[in-house]
């Protein structure tokens, strides 16, 4: 997701010393877990990564003092600052390798291409790292993905942390933890910039959300999250609207699926337009995988002909092998009737299965299913990284689709130089989802976060606070 990572700015003013923001769980404060949309929001104010992308989306130093790479952008030497963690200890090159092997945030996804963690172990040597000295760390690389590995090491999965007691986390950014109960958890300023004295992050379940911010009870809230009539907020309140994620239709290659003509078919008998609505969903209707505003955006979009999908069906199918089995979450009734519809509408019937999306994955890639619906965006401000989920190599290719030439186009993309080679790529690597349909983008949700009209800008105390409402993105700048 998209994924994708600029500042959701925000500065108080003199009374206005806390800051409280809604999440859905209380978080276990222990990255070596994995990831957690709610722990992240804890640990980006918490920790700090070797590097940033300033507003050009360019690497910038951050704990990293300065880096340099070989000729072959195959290792990468970073020069850390002189930094504390909370508890008073020095950040040192040891501290950056045990973070990042502890860290399953970091051993996933697209890092696992670039860096060898088979041999990797706390207590051993790692092929992958190698400690100069205290303030001195090189990173040996699979490949030359180094633009993708600076960005991937300025998103969540590059937070640089200690397990601290109960096996909290410990960093080195401008709060700590100073309590958590069933019900929140409160962060204390320990910085001497002009930030908020403390953020409370209250447990708030999503049809309480949007009453309690009109009462002044919370700070922020977002609509990934919260079910929100858009309506019922005042007119005054200011808001910040954000396109990231590409919603569709994921195709198991099992069953009639097997067949491309049949996958063609489906896509074909789906109206994007009436899908956004029955979904009960604001944005654009999808001509790609990459989301409107992004590098390799597609304006063209699919075209809509049932007639044709109809007589695809009926001459591919016998008239008994026409069922479809999707695995959806509860309360997406609006969704299934819409599909129930369209796909009787060219012959097939759907029969529907509800799992929580985790369960849904698991079986999805055990071949349980056919088809299931998922939004998937570019991450680390990569639009290529949008076709992670169709890579051979990926995990999070559930539905097991296998092309050797987007293979080819994604392994090769960091190498190239220029916006017009890399757009190239990307028209290619669109061209092949289309061909061979593993995924039908349908739109492109728009996503909003509004906040409390008494949090304003001060241009000279900014307080940049990652309001992670998904995955690998963080809001842009407000100007309110």
């Amino acid at each position: 997701m998209k994924i994708i990572l600029s500042l959701f700015f925000i500065s108080f003013v003199a009374r206005a010393t806390v800051l409280r923001v809604p999440i859905t769980e209380i978080p276990t404060l222990n990255p070596n877990r994995g990831n957690d949309v709610s722990m992240n929001k804890v640990i980006n104010q918490i920790g700090e990564t070797l590097v940033s992308l300033d507003e050009a989306l360019f690497p910038i130093p951050t704990l990293a003092e300065s880096w340099k790479t070989d000729v072959n952008k195959k290792t990468i030497t970073f020069k850390l600052r002189e930094r504390k963690f909370h508890d008073g200890s020095s950040l040192n090159s040891q501290d950056i390798f045990r973070s990042f092997i502890r860290s399953k945030n970091f051993k996933s996804g697209l890092t696992t291409d670039i860096i060898d963690f088979k041999r990797c172990r706390l207590k051993v040597k790692c092929p992958s790292f190698e400690i100069i000295d205290s303030r001195n760390i090189k990173l040996h690389l699979k490949n030359d993905n180094f633009s993708f590995f600076l960005r991937k090491l300025a998103g969540i999965e590059g937070v640089i942390f200690k397990a601290g007691p109960n096996g909290r986390f410990i960093g080195t950014g401008p709060y700590k933890i100073a309590s958590q109960t069933k019900n929140e958890v409160r962060l204390k300023r320990v910085s001497t910039n002009s930030y908020y004295d403390s953020i409370i992050l209250k447990k708030i379940s999503p049809h309480k959300g949007l009453s309690l911010f009109l009462d002044g009870e919370i700070d922020v809230i977002g609509n990934m999250t919260y079910r929100i009539q858009t309506e019922k907020i005042p007119a005054h309140y200011p808001y910040q609207d954000k396109i990231i994620l590409t919603y569709g239709l994921v195709l198991g290659f099992r069953g009639i699926f097997k067949d491309r003509e049949i996958r063609k078919a489906v896509s074909m008998g789906i109206d994007r337009e009436a899908f956004m609505k029955a979904a009960g969903k604001n944005g654009f209707v999808a001509g790609g995988l990459i989301p409107k505003g992004f590098l390799g955006y597609q304006t063209k979009k699919s075209a809509f002909d049932p007639e044709k999908a109809k007589k695809i069906i009926r001459s591919h199918l016998s008239p008994h092998s026409r069922t479809v089995i999707m695995v959806i979450s509860k309360g997406n009734g609006g969704i299934e009737r819409f599909l129930k519809n369209s796909l009787n509408t060219i012959g097939l019937k759907l029969k529907i299965k509800h799992e929580i999306f985790k369960d849904a994955l698991t079986r999805f890639r055990d071949n349980q299913y056919d088809m299931m619906i998922k939004g998937d965006g570019p991450q680390f401000y990569e639009s290529v990284t949008a076709f992670a989920p169709y890579i051979s190599s990926q995990f999070m290719n559930v539905s097991k689709f296998s092309n050797p030439e987007l293979d080819r186009l994604y392994q090769g993309y960091g190498a190239l130089k220029t916006n017009a080679e890399r757009l190239n790529a990307l028209n290619k690597m669109e061209h092949i989802l289309s061909k061979e349909v593993p995924f039908i983008p349908l739109f492109h949700p728009t996503f909003r976060v509004w906040n409390q009209p008494n949090i304003i800008t001060n241009t000279k105390n900014k307080f940049s606070i990652k309001l992670w409402e998904f995955p690998y993105h963080q809001y842009g700048k407000l100007n309110y």
